[in-house]
């Protein structure tokens, strides 16, 4: 997966995710990359800075075939249904929803995922679960970037 800086043509600056540069402009062509704030469907890329890693080892990570780690899924228009929730709990949903398609479940391996991908030792993906608040230090310590989500239930029952 790959993480584009985005802009419409009125200016709007949003991000998105996808498979490959290809996958990108083919959706771009189509009309299928829309701008979450006016819905203008004239997108391209804006300028963006690489995100350089600064601890990682020189170990090459083995190789990995995304198609086989990352489901299918258009990003961007997952993103588009997180921008028009009517509600806090709507968008956290539709987040969750967004993270469960693009990324692996490790679940309480959490850690030990996320310092392997970091050290080079595991092919790089996107990982989810969960890590106690002593992990969550550990990977802060060893310079491992990772977010915590609220996990909202996916309906009301």
């Amino acid at each position: 997966m790959i993480k584009y800086a985005l802009r419409c043509a009125k200016g709007h600056e949003f991000e998105g995710w996808f498979k490959s540069s290809d996958s990108f402009d083919s959706q771009a062509r189509r009309g299928v990359v829309t701008c979450p704030s006016c819905g203008a469907k004239k997108v391209e890329k804006a300028v963006m800075a690489p995100r350089i890693g600064g601890s990682r080892t020189d170990v090459p990570a083995a190789p990995v075939d995304a198609a086989a780690a990352v489901p299918t899924v258009e990003p961007q228009a997952m993103m588009a249904r997180m921008a028009e929730a009517q509600s806090p709990k709507e968008f956290l949903r539709a987040m969750r929803r967004f993270v469960e398609a693009t990324c692996e479940p490790v679940g309480d391996k959490f850690a030990d995922a996320a310092l392997k991908i970091h050290r080079g030792e595991a092919p790089e993906r996107n990982i989810f679960g969960s890590s106690t608040p002593e992990e969550r230090a550990l990977l802060e310590k060893e310079g491992v970037e990772v977010d915590r989500l609220p996990w909202v239930p996916l309906d009301d029952a």
